[in-house]
């Protein structure tokens, strides 16, 4: 009994850390709280150092160029492609971040049930975190596409400008252990 028990309580601390990487933003928080999220959810892959940083994670991504507009001499064109990619990713986020908390719902449901089913349990876990992975693989190809979009002089500056706004992330190397 004691060992149910435990199990249980594994099972419901694993969905609660899984459940924790997604918390759903107020309408009145909107994309400023859905950045928060992101950063934090990105931000704990680097901090255990269980994956390498993503140029999304140093602040290569389609808005922080388009921020950088006049700075980098952007072309109407190249602004264009950085909106569509930058769109395209928001839609992907939303997307893969809906999935994640529905079937953190689905774990929480299936952990309170009287007798949980560990491999049903277990499956839904992976499906979690293939949606996760496919969320840093989006990151990772629309930082690359919208590299892709500026010159290597661009990229160069886009890099300087970075640095001097003190950009943690951004023309540094993640540090090796």
């Amino acid at each position: 009994m004691l060992r149910k028990f435990l199990w249980l309580g594994m099972l419901a601390g694993i969905g609660i850390m899984l459940a924790g990487i997604y918390s759903p933003a107020t309408a009145e928080e909107g994309s400023k709280a859905q950045m928060m999220d992101m950063k934090g959810m990105m931000g704990g892959m680097m901090e255990h150092g269980d994956m390498p940083c993503m140029p999304c994670q140093r602040g290569e991504s389609p808005g922080k160029y388009l921020e950088m507009a006049d700075e980098l001499g952007l072309s109407e064109a190249q602004a264009s492609k950085l909106r569509e990619i930058k769109i395209d990713w928001k839609k992907l986020m939303i997307q893969k971040k809906s999935e994640m908390e529905i079937i953190s719902l689905e774990i929480d449901s299936m952990v309170d049930m009287p007798n949980p089913d560990q491999s049903d349990i277990e499956s839904k876990i992976d499906d979690r975190a293939k949606l996760k992975a496919d969320l840093l693989k989006g990151c990772l190809k629309a930082s690359l596409d919208a590299r892709k979009v500026l010159t290597p002089e661009q990229y160069k500056q886009a890099k300087k400008i970075a640095k001097k706004m003190s950009c943690p992330m951004m023309g540094e190397k993640e540090k090796t252990k």
